[in-house]
């Protein structure tokens, strides 16, 4: 008759197995050459460990410890899951048959800021009239980066000496920015941009900015058949190709015209528009002395830039009127949410870049 065995000894007889079965682990992209990715611990019967793939990669040692051994093949960019398997073999070379003889290694890869932002080109070359109205957008430059969250978020600048170029950078586009009434730009501009992103350490990446000065008169000459075809925001353009309506309502279900840079006394801000027949518009008395609007074509032109300093944003009702009865009322409606359907539809002010104040310091209707 055999002895009674100890806890101790039955686990040391028992088949080998892995306890746990699935590891799972997080580490940087990009590890140092020998990093742990994870620790093996086996029980049971005296065994071997081998891996069963990724021997590329990583290395399995006498303790159990599975370490890195090529940083290269943990970018992030190229793969971010990586999946390694470890078996038990017993000493005549056969795969171990117990409660868990293959161990599962599972290694997600977290995002270092290792790339920079990159430019669909290195140069850019925009055209310009010659007297252009202040916040005219000149152009649009794009940038990537391959990283994620605020690793890839870009901001961009412009590097020369702000006193001596008349523009700014809002996101990607290219402002002009008129200093003064009497002021002409020159005939030309190179200016020197940079995308960084917000990761740690910044990673930045530079672009040239050529921009030609056109004559007076020629602007249209000069401009591209790609061009040309964005001319239909004009005004014109668009009433043009508006189809006539059975039912009176503005041209969108949706307006919003922004405004950036310097604010002056009658500076255009956009227009609102029944593209059928002729009626006039009139704004709501709680923003008339902010804007001003003609009241035949629409347009709504900055009243007093002193008080729109004050504000981030504005919302207001526009309304068409004939005959002396209201037709169209647009509606100014709480940003986000969805606009009324029928007639009613929504027109916002956003003064996002001038003032600078938090988003709640709003003029809105209740």
């Amino acid at each position: 008759m055999k002895p009674n065995k100890t806890s101790t000894e039955e686990i040391a007889d028992e088949v080998a197995y892995f306890d746990p079965c699935n590891y799972e682990t997080t580490m940087d992209e990009n590890p140092r050459f020998g990093a742990v990715v994870a620790s093996l611990k086996t029980f049971g019967s005296e065994s071997m460990v081998a891996l069963e793939n990724g021997t590329s990669m990583v290395s399995l040692d006498k303790s159990g410890e599975i370490k890195v051994t090529d940083s290269t093949k943990f970018d992030r960019e190229k793969v971010e899951k990586i999946i390694v398997a470890a078996s038990l073999q017993l000493s005549n070379g056969e795969k171990a048959q117990s409660r868990c003889p293959t161990a599962t290694i599972t290694i997600k890869l977290r995002d270092v800021n290792d790339n920079p932002p990159v430019f669909d080109r290195p140069a850019y070359h925009f055209k310009m009239e010659n007297n252009p109205g202040n916040n005219t957008l000149v152009g649009t430059l794009k940038a990537t980066d391959k990283d994620q969250g605020n690793n890839a978020k870009l901001s961009f600048k412009i590097l020369n000496d702000e006193n001596f170029n008349p523009f700014y950078m809002y996101g990607p586009d290219l402002y002009y920015l008129k200093p003064e009434d009497i002021f002409r730009p020159d005939p030309g501009y190179v200016l020197y941009v940079e995308a960084t992103d917000g990761g740690t350490p910044k990673r930045a990446a530079r672009a040239t900015v050529t921009i030609d000065v056109l004559p007076p008169g020629s602007y249209e000459d000069f401009l591209s058949s790609k061009e040309k075809a964005q001319m239909n925001q004009v005004i014109e353009m668009r009433r043009k190709k508006l189809k006539p309506q059975t039912k009176e309502r503005f041209e969108v279900a949706h307006y919003a015209f922004s405004v950036y840079g310097r604010l002056e006394h009658g500076q255009y801000v956009g227009t609102v528009m029944i593209p059928s027949k002729p009626v006039n518009y009139k704004l709501e008395d709680k923003v008339g002395q902010l804007f001003t609007i003609n009241q035949t074509s629409g347009h709504i032109y900055v009243d007093n830039s002193t008080m729109l300093s004050d504000y981030t944003e504005v919302r207001f009702r526009v309304t068409a009127v004939r005959d002396g009865k209201d037709v169209v009322i647009l509606v100014a409606l709480a940003k986000g949410r969805d606009f009324m359907t029928g007639h009613e539809v929504s027109v916002n002010v956003i003064l996002a870049i001038i003032t600078r104040l938090n988003d709640r310091n709003c003029l809105c209707i209740p």
